[in-house]
């Protein structure tokens, strides 16, 4: 049975609430809590990992453009913003938020499947007996 995100952020926000409601006594505070609590957990959806690695990798690629500040005055000059990163830097984290935007369309597809890092069980079903011998000749 899988479990909709949505129905664990709100159990995990009123459980929050409830454990603050009673170690404070404030309802106030409660209430904050559970939405703090609700909002944490919706953004943490691990169904959602490859987006989050999208953002993470296109941050300092955005910064390197837009997140410049200069002032000059008589005195002195103040530059402020993030090192710009070489070519080299730009093009591998640009091809990393390619590859994260591919595997995120395809996880909300259905269509990655088992990948290197799924596990897979195999049973064979149930065996009972004594001496039960397997042969594994043809690996």
């Amino acid at each position: 049975m899988k479990i909709n995100w949505i129905i664990i952020a709100v159990v995990s926000a009123v459980i929050g609430g409830i454990i603050t409601g009673i170690l404070t006594n404030d309802f106030i505070i409660s209430i904050i809590s559970a939405i703090l609590i609700f909002l944490i957990v919706i953004f943490n959806n691990p169904n959602r990992r490859y987006i989050k690695g999208f953002y993470i990798v296109i941050f300092p690629l955005l910064s390197n453009i837009y997140f410049k500040a200069t002032h000059k005055s008589k005195n002195f000059d103040v530059e402020a913003g993030f090192k710009e990163l070489d070519n080299t830097t730009t093009i591998v984290l640009g091809l990393i938020a390619i590859i994260c935007l591919v595997l995120d369309y395809l996880e909300r597809k259905g269509k990655l499947g088992n990948h290197i890092l799924s596990i897979k069980k195999n049973k064979v079903g149930d065996i009972t007996g004594d001496n039960n011998q397997i042969n594994q000749n043809g690996l």
